[in-house]
């Protein structure tokens, strides 16, 4: 909820600070005077008096004390418009605080937003997906439901995460948020990384739409639907329609729905792969990242390499040199030498293409979601290796091709849901967590250039990469338990604590969201319900 303050520069009380209400407090004035000293009868008689007061409205004896915490804006009355100015004004000491109407909550989360995205035709008061664009509702008032749109372009290509406890609900946001993707955006195509194979039935309704062209891909074929029905995850909730969901299944197995995954011939990196990464390290790192680029030119110079000539053993001089510039660092550009090294003595695999019409290439699907011959790619691989090698290519391969054509569009959005498997904070080179972490966070550093996006969901924030972290300028937190996890994303995300500790209060499908750009005000921290993604299943099966 959000509260307003005359403040000073208001000249005929027209201009407000805004602040976002923290936490409530009931306070009785017999009550605070009252300690664990004070004798014990007086004590009952105190306690006796303000429960019966409470039934009052006696504001001489109670309150309702309210912590609030300024949002930086200010709301300026204007005749009959509204306005919201970026900014900081102290407000008037003693004056009236007065609670943002629902017309003017709307206005300031909405008005923006409905200007830069495609509402012809859609039924903005609907419950239907496919006809509402928005991504959840607030229920700040009683009876009143808010919808809260977002700037769809800007949500992908400026990534976003989705953070919270095992039970908190983020398959099931991450799902509506792809599913409205598709309906609402004509030029975004999604490829989901599903390694505990939830996506398949929470998407089934898009999957099974034969106007929206999607696949499946795994690195094998099931025999049949019901070993693949078994396999997938479903939603306990799900449990009173299961033999509908099963059924759903079946249309899955067909042969332009399903495929199997292989990895291409490889090609040895080129040294302009070194020269970008290091392009895209924070500005923080600007006099090591400098030194280590000269040292990288000087290398290459003294030995005749140009920058499109591959990696090769030599390079493992290189890799010495950087890894003596980087000691004693912990995060940037620390990663980059052992890859070098890892370069420069691997030897590239050549990988026949299989004869089956039912087997696809990483290249392959790279090329057609950048032809948008699928809007959906759905990697359903359980074997966290496996899934890592398939993302460490895909996102090389993207971020290789959109630099070659200067491509923006279509989006592509890439989805790692478990997060934890694909950037941890502690990685080695043998399960391939190293490259898997290395590759995203160079896709999220440069994507946004190139019409690339992510979206990164995990329970386990504390134990990701924070440099991936950092790219992100829109999340959605929902419970999270350990303290150390919001003291991270208040330190990573600047959301202040007392914002942070109102998600414990969260039931399931309950988030907080802020966003530098994708949200109507830039930001704030908005508390919303996100729409059941389970409903849109249990109509379509």
């Amino acid at each position: 909820m959000l509260t307003a303050v005359r403040n000073f520069k208001s000249k005929a009380h027209e201009r407000f600070t805004l602040f976002e209400i923290a936490r409530t407090l009931p306070l009785h004035y017999g009550m605070e005077g009252v300690t664990e000293d004070t004798y014990y009868p007086f004590q009952h008689e105190v306690a006796e008096q303000a429960v019966r007061d409470w039934d009052t409205k006696d504001t001489s004896t109670m309150q309702i004390l309210v912590e609030t915490i300024p949002i930086n804006f200010d709301i300026v009355v204007k005749g009959e418009s509204i306005d919201f100015e970026r900014g900081w004004t102290h407000p008037v000491p003693g004056e009236k605080a007065w609670v943002l109407s629902e017309d003017a909550v709307e206005q300031m989360y909405n008005r923006k937003v409905l200007k830069e995205i495609d509402t012809k035709g859609k039924d903005l008061a609907s419950e239907d997906a496919k006809q509402n664009p928005r991504i959840g509702i607030i229920e700040m008032f009683e009876g009143a439901r808010i919808p809260i749109f977002v700037n769809f372009k800007k949500l992908i290509r400026y990534h976003f995460g989705v953070f919270a406890y095992t039970g908190g609900g983020k398959s099931n946001l991450v799902s509506n948020i792809v599913r409205r993707l598709i309906y609402h955006t004509q030029n975004t195509n999604i490829l989901m990384f599903d390694v505990a194979s939830e996506y398949v039935t929470l998407l089934l309704d898009i999957l099974n739409d034969k106007t929206i062209p999607s696949l499946i891909v795994s690195d094998s074929i099931p025999k049949d639907y019901d070993r693949f029905y078994q396999s997938s995850v479903k939603p306990d909730t799900l449990e009173p329609i299961a033999s509908r969901i099963k059924q759903a299944y079946k249309p899955l197995m067909a042969e332009e729905k399903f495929k199997r995954i292989f990895f291409p011939p490889e090609e040895p990196l080129a040294y302009s792969t070194i020269l970008e990464n290091l392009d895209g390290y924070d500005v923080k790192y600007a006099v090591l990242v400098g030194q280590m680029k000269k040292a990288v030119l000087e290398f290459m110079r003294s030995r005749g390499i140009e920058e499109e000539d591959p990696i090769g053993p030599e390079a493992t001089q290189l890799a010495a040199a950087l890894k003596q510039m980087t000691q004693g660092q912990k995060f940037g550009p620390v990663d980059l030498p052992p890859l070098i090294e890892q370069a420069s003595k691997e030897v590239r695999r050549t990988v026949k293409e299989p004869k089956d019409k039912r087997a696809v290439s990483v290249d392959e699907l790279v090329d057609e979601l950048q032809n948008s011959v699928y809007r959906l790619v759905i990697l359903n691989i359980t074997d966290p290796v496996k899934i890592r090698k398939h993302a460490v290519y895909a996102a090389q391969k993207l971020l290789e091709i959109r630099r070659k054509t200067f491509r923006l569009e279509p989006y592509v959005l890439l989805v790692f849901d478990e997060a934890q498997e694909f950037i941890p904070a502690e990685v080695n080179r043998s399960d391939w967590t190293a490259q898997s972490s290395f590759a995203i966070e160079n896709l999220l550093r440069h994507g946004r250039k190139y019409g690339l996006g992510g979206c990164i969901s995990t329970q386990r924030i504390a134990h990701l990469n924070t440099n991936a972290l950092q790219q992100l300028h829109s999340y959605f937190i929902g419970t999270l338990p350990r303290p150390y996890d919001r003291l991270l994303i208040a330190d990573i995300f600047a959301i202040p604590n007392e914002i942070l500790e109102k998600t414990l209060e969260f039931g399931p499908g309950e988030w907080l969201l802020s966003s530098y750009n994708a949200t109507g005000i830039p930001n704030v921290p908005i508390f919303l319900k996100a729409d059941n993604a389970e409903t849109n299943i249990e109509l379509a099966v």
